[in-house]
């Protein structure tokens, strides 16, 4: 299974592409059919994963040195969100297995939607973000608004309180680097708005993410 410290942090928003480019075109469509026949073979009663995604990428591409630092899958219908899950700490299975795994959670386990029905899935577009290694910054204006998602995550009697934006959600904010914070601490890690100013409860993480759709990319749904 994948790493269990999954979060949910999207956005209605579209899916917009923010850096970390790793993936090949071909790649991008393989790894969203993965997170699709993964959904497909739940809802058809299989519950293990399938095992050609255990570790095997397509034939002919090299992975990538620097391994990411996690990955989410998530779910659009009409351009409104339908579920997200993923990690910031991809230590467990392949990249490939994890998003087939996230694809699941996502479509049966995120708490705020109904589980996806088969009727459903010729309607949805997945979205993947392949997550860079987490960054420490220390002042609010080391966010980078076009390009960083954000981790809080609690420190000391804190510890096991964390949020998550993904970089998607950055634009809401304009450039206001501190209400992008606030946000996430209060909306996702569950403190004050300004709790990150303490930083014997918190500690703030960057990153980038490739992000691409089956929309964006124009790999084949269901009919």
């Amino acid at each position: 299974m994948a790493a269990p410290n999954h979060n949910r942090c999207c956005s209605d928003r579209p899916p917009q592409t923010k850096t970390y480019n790793v993936f090949p075109l071909e790649v991008r469509n393989w790894l969203l059919q993965v997170a699709r026949e993964s959904v497909r073979a739940r809802l058809a009663g299989r519950r293990d994963r399938p095992p050609q995604w255990k570790w095997e990428w397509p034939a002919g591409f090299q992975p990538p040195s620097r391994p990411p630092g996690g990955v989410f899958v998530s779910l659009y219908l009409k351009e409104k969100l339908r579920g997200c899950i993923g990690t910031v700490a991809l230590r467990g299975p392949s990249l490939p297995a994890a998003v087939a795994d996230y694809a699941r959670n996502a479509s049966f386990q995120d708490s705020r939607f109904s589980p996806l029905t088969a009727d459903e899935l010729p309607r949805v577009h997945f979205e993947i973000s392949v997550l860079s290694p987490l960054k420490t910054i220390d002042e609010p204006e080391q966010v980078d608004m076009d390009r960083h998602g954000i981790v809080v995550r609690g420190v000391g009697k804190y510890q096991g309180r964390q949020g998550v934006y993904l970089p998607q959600v950055s634009e809401q904010f304009g450039k206001d680097h501190e209400a992008y914070i606030e946000h996430c601490c209060e909306h996702k890690a569950s403190f004050a708005p300004a709790a990150w100013r303490d930083r014997t409860k918190t500690q703030i993480f960057v990153f980038t993410a490739e992000v691409f759709s089956e929309e964006e990319q124009g790999a084949a749904a269901d009919t």
